[in-house]
């Protein structure tokens, strides 16, 4: 991932590298030389958490606070919380600490190189035809895709849209050919999809026209957060500032507020209870099985907040909004008011929506953040 970043002309990867520096510019210089080394990994894990400190120094910066770098506890204890949080006095706040929850490395990798597959597939030349992608697995090497959209083009040549046409209209999606091709753990079956009469001749837009996994797989958001915020709640002992963790999701491509919820107070459920006279009453709950609610009770009440976003890489910090969750029984509380961030607040067994700004208008990023290619 930081070799595709470091390496590329395309426009967009030009300007996210121009932003990258500028926050670089403003972290703690005590901290620079090791956060360059793991950004410069190329384990793509290594990177994304440098990258993850890098973008929450800068939203910090953005929020009008100064940031220091591993800090002495007071407790004597040799771990210590990422950054304690100051205020512009100099005042502190709070301790911050950041977390990527991850996938296997193998995994990240992979994922990144069928999306740059697929931005290749889209650019085939295929005036005809739509192309129907089904996929499975991951490819555990770089793709020759230049070689492949060269093949397909050429299949796709040979096609007679009218026949398939006709074909279709007889015998379905059965009645197409198929392009099969693997590669390394990735295996992609690639069918031709006629396009109208109308329509034929022209080239715009993306060519792939649907794109389909062989099988599903568990989304797992909220048991990979519930894990990051389990590992870190009470590593640093009673601390005299409040604790927020903030936790990237890279298993979160889907994650959503409500995966967000399941972590930290459980899995959503219906109690349906019968009474005596044989009528059922269902009663909406959640299991107690979250990071912050167990079977006795509100729990991990050193953590004040989590500051939560989903699948955040260096291509989409303009749309990844961060979310901050309230504790509901922190043993120190922080002010919603300092934190111009989207929040849920505890009030009445409910947490309560506060919109907060817009994360690209918080980052000072220009409109169109990133451009198109050229």
């Amino acid at each position: 991932m930081f070799a595709y970043l470091n390496t590329s002309r395309r426009r967009p990867v030009e300007a996210i590298r121009t932003l990258h520096e500028a926050w670089f510019q403003k972290f703690p210089k005590v901290a620079q030389k090791d956060l360059l080394a793991r950004f410069r990994s190329p384990k793509d894990e290594t990177h994304l958490a440098a990258f993850f400190e890098l973008y929450m120094c800068e939203l910090l910066n953005c929020m009008r606070m100064k940031l220091q770098v591993h800090p002495a506890l007071k407790s004597g204890k040799s771990t210590r919380p990422d950054f304690p949080v100051l205020d512009e006095a100099g005042s502190a706040l709070c301790f911050l600490e950041i977390i990527t929850a991850a996938r296997p490395q193998k995994t990240i990798a992979g994922n990144k190189r069928f999306k740059m597959l697929l931005d290749s597939l889209s650019k085939t030349h295929s005036p005809n035809f739509y192309l129907d992608i089904t996929h499975d697995g991951v490819p555990e090497t770089p793709v020759p895709a230049a070689s492949l959209r060269k093949k397909l083009e050429k299949w796709l040549a040979d096609i007679d849209p009218e026949e398939r046409s006709s074909l279709m209209t007889s015998k379905g999606f059965e009645g197409m050919p198929r392009y099969p091709w693997k590669h390394d753990g990735l295996n992609l079956t690639i069918v031709p999809i006629p396009k109208s009469v109308e329509s034929r001749g022209v080239v715009e837009g993306r060519a792939i026209g649907s794109l389909m996994p062989y099988s599903m797989s568990l989304v797992t958001c909220a048991t990979d957060i519930k894990k990051a915020l389990t590992r870190k709640a009470n590593y640093y002992g009673s601390l005299d500032l409040p604790l927020i963790l903030a936790i990237n999701n890279l298993t979160g491509d889907f994650g959503r507020h409500e995966h967000n919820m399941e972590a930290l107070f459980g899995q959503e459920a219906v109690n349906i209870r019968r009474r005596a006279d044989g009528s059922s009453e269902p009663r909406h709950e959640r299991l107690p099985k979250g990071a912050w609610r167990g079977p006795n009770g509100i729990r991990m009440k050193r953590v004040s907040a989590a500051i939560i976003v989903c699948g955040l890489n260096s291509f989409n910090v303009h749309s990844r909004q961060p979310i901050i969750y309230h504790h509901p029984c922190p043993e120190r509380s922080i002010s919603q008011e300092t934190w111009p961030l989207t929040h849920y607040i505890p009030a009445d067994n409910e947490m309560v929506p506060l919109q907060g700004m817009a994360i690209a208008e918080l980052l000072s990023l220009p409109p169109g953040f990133p451009p198109e290619d050229d």
